[in-house]
């Protein structure tokens, strides 16, 4: 068997050795169970059914209960040590009667001259051969004949079967290897965990920092091995979950992220928002960009923040969340989680435009993730409403000339119009105004009309100094903030309230 042996499996395997002696009083194991042996020494003799075919079945049929109770481990080991013991004693002169009822001796080797007496100097020199081998074997025994060989060759293929040995029986693997990166092409060494394996001859680790490479013998991978091999780790276990999304930010699943243990996203999004993603060359790529998709492959939830995708719009996904933690440790989810509803009310995505921003840093107030309510500040333009307080001083000043030169030109007017009605009177006579006072109108109507004109100004520039404090027109989610020389381009996901029920 390709497993390493337990203290019971030495014990009922040092069993199975004694117990074909049972049958003469002078063993040990017959001592022990007197009256019995002393029946089969007298009925059989000693060497005769005990060291047969026959014996042996009978003493594996009696061993049975140990299957039932799935000790297959202890069972094996108990059949081994009866078997050796009768294999031995073939090597002594007088040989065994292996197919007894039938009394022919078997005899190993055939020349008796080579054959061994019991008690004999050339039994403790076979003793101490044998025992010799047996700590040889010892630790052949502890990782198994495939593990001996998988340990001289150290290739890509036994370290992934091993890695899926151990994956199988729920343990962790770490893995020890050398090899060269395939594009930097700089030497590295290392004894990182193993998180999958994407072929028969490819693994994926992590380093201690976090990062994914994919090591073995293709190629497309990282890293090409030189020598690796592959050894058990702790126990673990695994917790995944499948989530679908629509219309909905990547931000969204990371409810479902538990507190322990470590969190791989595999799956895929379709989006329309854009995104550039950030690896190192010689680095796994974890999240993959395609026309109007990303795939996630082990990606992790700090990936996803480092490459600003959490705020990404997805029209439709399917994501599986796979968490490895200690079989000690119990998982820890958050304590309230937004389920997703197969058919969620549909959300609007809307995007604003905020124009004459200077300084982005002092003049925005939302940052992306806030939670909005109608009305909400979004940005003061400041350097925006310096000015135009500037030019509305400038428009006061000039509608206070217009008005001055107005009042002016009224006063001067009546002032005229007086002095033309005294001559009239003084010189009895009445001459044809008409003509001046149309005149006299015409001017005063230009002096109210820049007058108005003035005023328009005022006003204008008084409703942009309001309107330089921006405020939110929905309810919802900021997304996205994209900044571009003055304007800020803003998208908001706004959702109804039935969009969400809570566990």
């Amino acid at each position: 068997m390709n497993i390493p042996l337990t203290i019971a499996g030495y014990g009922s395997s040092l069993l199975g050795s004694l117990l074909p002696d049972i049958d003469t009083t002078s063993s040990t194991l017959g001592k022990l169970f007197l009256p019995f042996s002393t029946y089969l020494e007298r009925k059989f003799g000693h060497r005769t059914i005990t060291h047969s075919l026959l014996g042996c079945s009978i003493f594996s049929l009696a061993g049975l209960p140990l299957l039932i109770f799935r000790l297959k481990e202890i069972y094996f080991c108990f059949v081994f040590g009866v078997l050796s013991h009768v294999f031995l004693d073939a090597v002594n002169k007088s040989g065994v009667p292996l197919f007894y009822p039938n009394l022919i001796r078997a005899v190993i080797p055939a020349n008796e001259k080579y054959r061994i007496f019991t008690a004999s100097r050339e039994e403790l020199v076979f003793l101490g051969v044998l025992s010799g081998i047996t700590l040889l074997v010892l630790p052949l025994n502890r990782i198994g004949v495939k593990g001996a060989l998988h340990s001289l060759v150290k290739i890509p293929q036994s370290a992934v079967a091993d890695y899926l040995d151990n994956a199988s029986k729920g343990f962790a693997t770490t893995v020890d290897f050398e090899g060269i990166c395939n594009i930097s092409q700089k030497r590295i060494k290392g004894r990182w965990a193993a998180i999958s394996s994407s072929s028969r001859s490819t693994l994926i680790l992590q380093s201690p920092e976090g990062k994914l490479y994919s090591i073995g013998s293709n190629p497309t991978d990282n890293i090409r091995a030189l020598s690796i091999q592959s050894f058990k780790g702790k126990p673990i276990k695994i917790y995944s979950r499948e989530l679908s999304l629509i219309e909905q930010p990547v931000s969204d699943i990371f409810d479902y992220i538990p507190q322990t243990g470590k969190t791989y996203i595999l799956g895929y999004i379709k989006t329309y928002d854009k995104f550039n993603l950030d690896f190192g060359l010689d680095q796994f790529p974890v999240l993959k960009a395609g026309v109007d998709r990303i795939d996630f492959d082990y990606a992790s939830k700090e990936e996803v923040v480092r490459n600003n995708l959490s705020n990404t719009l997805a029209s439709e996904g399917r994501l599986l969340l796979m968490t490895f933690y200690s079989a000690k440790e119990k998982i820890s989810p958050v304590s309230v989680k937004p389920v997703f509803v197969s058919n969620p009310t549909p959300s609007k995505v809307i995007t604003l435009y905020i124009k004459d921003i200077f300084n982005a840093e002092g003049e925005l107030k939302v940052s992306p993730n806030d939670i909005l309510a109608k009305g909400t500040l979004l940005a003061s333009q400041d350097e925006k409403r310096s000015q135009l307080t500037l030019e509305l001083k400038q428009a006061q000043e000039r509608l206070g000339i217009t008005k001055a030169d107005l009042d002016k030109l009224r006063i001067q007017t009546e002032q005229e119009s007086q002095l033309k009605t005294k001559e009239d009177n003084l010189l009895n006579q009445d001459r044809a105004l008409t003509q001046n006072k149309r005149l006299a109108e015409i001017r005063l109507g230009e002096a109210r009309a820049k007058v108005n004109l003035a005023q328009s100004d005022v006003e204008k520039i008084e409703k942009e100094i309001a309107s330089t404090n921006i405020y939110s027109p929905v309810n919802g989610k900021v997304l996205s903030m994209n900044i571009q020389h003055t304007t800020v381009t803003l998208r908001i996901l706004t959702k109804e309230e039935s969009y969400y029920k809570r566990e």
